[in-house]
């Protein structure tokens, strides 16, 4: 595209050659002619030095003097990114199409401009919306109804009694109702029972859900994930949780079940959560927190077991100390003695 154009998308003010084509966005260190780059910190301004990028979208008090490139200036170069990645690089469009070797039930409902790609097996009472890609190798169990323009990866797999909403991006390797983890106690032989899981789960519209995440049917009523909530990879989501509106979870998550995460929670990557508790909302969990009680709500919380993150900064800062402290208990004593 011409760099007027990105210019005028992003609202930014342009110094250079208007009609210089932009190729691609690509990072400062390794841009060649052609391509776009973006600085918004002073952090990585020696990137510049060497900077062979056709024009970067720059902070203004950011821009050197002298310089080969061309710019748009813009106040938040970051914020900017979304914007001019769609213009580059659209989502390619589909047309409608069923995959001779798809496996579709004669009882399945497809709407209009639906793709079904090879190999994939749609069972019988499944509705699929309007617009909805399924590649190939997919798996749609009975009973599932996924809406329109959604978005399904190559091997996802999604069990019986599934509802999915509109707009819902789900990647490879997805398992979506699966048996909760429910067993008795051992008994007088030392055997766990299985509890049947007849349950479903209920995904809202804005859903994504990264590379093989697992979310499992509740055992009674549904295992849910609110509207607008977006799902790192490799996130394990138990029986009956219920996920709130427009949370992020990255990566390597666990929830145990029937736990409860209301809206906007934000969790770091390995945080693990006990079951039957609610998290409440607007609450920021850090990376590798062990969650063992409920909070509720508009806070940080950190560390294992999980609590205001400046209660457990400042005891791991006491922790370091420990050593220090053991040998001075141990000089006073032998003084003493």
């Amino acid at each position: 595209m011409k760099l007027i154009e990105l210019a005028q998308a992003i609202g930014g003010e342009l110094r250079g050659n208007p009609d210089l084509e932009i190729l691609r966005l690509a990072p400062l260190e390794e841009a060649q002619p052609g391509d776009l780059c973006f600085l918004g910190s002073g952090k990585y301004k020696e990137f510049l030095k060497d900077c062979h990028a056709a024009a970067v979208i720059i902070k203004p008090e950011l821009l050197p003097e002298k310089h080969i490139f061309s710019a748009i200036l813009h106040p938040d170069p970051s914020g900017c990114l979304r914007t001019i990645l769609e213009m580059l690089y659209p989502e390619q469009p589909f047309e409608a199409y069923r995959d001779p070797t798809a496996v579709i039930s004669a009882q399945a409902t497809l709407g209009k401009g639906v793709f079904i790609g090879p190999y994939s097996v749609i069972e019988d009472n499944v509705n699929i919306g309007d617009n909805t890609f399924i590649a190939p190798h997919c798996y749609l169990g009975n009973n599932t109804i996924i809406g329109k323009n959604c978005r399904l990866f190559p091997g996802v797999k999604i069990y019986k009694n599934t509802r999915i909403g509109h707009s819902v991006i789900i990647h490879s390797g997805v398992v979506i109702a699966g048996d909760g983890f429910g067993y008795t106690h051992p008994d007088e032989d030392g055997k766990c029972l299985k509890i049947p899981q007849v349950g479903g789960v209920r995904i809202e519209d804005n859903v994504e859900i990264g590379a093989n995440t697992t979310i499992d049917r509740a055992t009674l009523g549904d295992t849910v994930i609110g509207k607008g909530t977006k799902i790192d990879n490799l996130v394990q989501i138990a029986h009956n949780v219920k996920i709130g509106q427009n949370c992020l979870i990255t990566s390597q998550v666990g929830v145990a079940g029937s736990t409860v995460i209301k809206d906007r929670v934000i969790i770091g990557g390995q945080a693990g959560f006990v079951d039957h508790i609610v998290i409440g909302p607007n609450t920021f969990v850090g990376a590798q927190s062990g969650v063992s009680k409920s909070f509720p709500g508009n806070g940080f919380i950190s560390g294992s077991p999980a609590k205001d993150h400046r209660k457990w900064l400042k005891e791991c800062v006491l922790i370091s100390k420990l050593e220090k402290l053991y040998e001075e208990l141990k000089e006073i004593k032998s003084k003493l003695e």
